[in-house]
This record gives C-alpha cells, structure tokens and sequence, in this order.
C-alpha cells in the first residue's frame, strides 16, 4: 500500500512537472487588446494612423476608442497586480513538495479566466464603437502579426 502511495506522488509529480511549460505560458500570455504596443514611440504613432486609416475611423469614434485606452489603462495596473499575486501563488504551489493539484488548478483557472474576461471585455468595447466592417477590418489586422510570429516559429 505504501508503494502505491509513493507511485500515486511520483505520478502526481510528473504530471505537474510535464505541464509546468504549458502553466508558465497561459500565465505570461498577453492578457489584453489594449494592452499599450512594446513598438518604439515612434513607430507608435505610425501605427495609430495606419489604424486610423485602415478602419477610416471618424473622429468621434477616435476619441471614444483613446477614453476606452484611458479607462483600461487604469484597470491594467490593478490587473496586473493580480495577477502578479496569482502567478505568485502558483509558483509557490509547484516548489512545494507534495503537490495539490485542485488547488494548482484552481489558481491556473482563475488567471486563465481573468485574462479571458479582459480580452472579451476589450473585444466588446471595441464592437460598440467600430461598424461591423471597420471590426472585420480591425480583426484582421490584429491577428496578421499574430500569424506572422507563428509562421517564424
């Protein structure tokens, strides 16, 4: 009976190990649409206007969209404090010695489902102020980069 207790942790242990690669990046994937670009300040403005021109945004929708950017920017800080304290007790979980996978589970799923909130919270701001054509538009150029890093690996 010992073995098979020392077997079922072995297994548990494994299992966690094998899937830690998987955790790290669901936790360090970016969280949010309006997550400010890590591109040059001003490469930046280049895109905002290629954005603007590509969507033909008028400039009533231009300011509803920078009040949303404003909005979340303050919700980011909070957010990502957060999700700091989750990716926190994660790790604290997995270097323990005798693991408690529901309680791994239930921290991946909060973090997992908090990044989840604020990409469909951001989708549908996004919606309410783009027509459905300029959102078609906004889709696609959205996820050319996202094709291309996915091409390059």
């Amino acid at each position: 009976m010992e073995d098979n207790q020392k077997g079922d942790s072995m297994r548990t242990r494994a299992v966690a190990l094998a899937s830690l690669p998987f955790m790290v990046f669901c936790v360090t994937a970016s969280p949010s649409y309006a997550q400010e670009s890590q591109a040059p300040a001003g490469h930046k403005g280049a895109m905002k206007e290629d954005f603007i021109k590509t969507l033909g945004l008028t400039q009533q929708q231009q300011d509803q969209i920078q009040k949303q950017r404003d909005a979340s920017k303050e919700k980011s800080a909070q957010f990502k404090s957060e999700l700091k304290d989750k990716r926190a007790q994660l790790k604290a979980e997995l270097d323990k010695p005798a693991l408690d996978k529901a309680k791994i589970d239930s921290i991946t799923s909060d973090i997992m489902g908090k990044q989840l909130d604020e990409r469909v919270n951001d989708i549908i701001l996004m919606k309410q102020v783009l027509t459905p054509e300029q959102f078609r538009k906004f889709q696609e150029k959205r996820s050319k980069p996202r094709q291309q890093n996915v091409e390059k690996s």
